[in-house]
């Protein structure tokens, strides 16, 4: 019987999440992201030329709900 082994497509923060939850169940796994960096679409300056952010931008998300709670955002972080 072969070892079974997961590809995740994709480092932003659905792939970041899924391959923490594959690792802390001891599943295998590969990852495959186009930029040369984690983060997505949410990486700025994102050398893939996906990224969806731009200087300016305000994110309208409360810090507390969208922070990784092994990972949080920093307290000067606006709420």
């Amino acid at each position: 019987m072969s070892e079974t082994r997961i590809c995740v497509v994709g480092a932003g923060s659905s792939g970041m999440t899924a391959l923490k939850t594959l690792h802390e169940r001891g599943i295998s796994f590969d990852c495959f992201e186009k930029g040369s960096s984690i983060g997505g679409l949410w990486r700025y300056e994102n050398d893939s030329g996906l990224s969806a952010t731009h200087r300016s931008l305000h994110i309208n998300t409360s810090r507390d709900q969208m922070s990784f709670a092994d990972f949080p955002m920093p307290a000067h972080y606006s709420v």
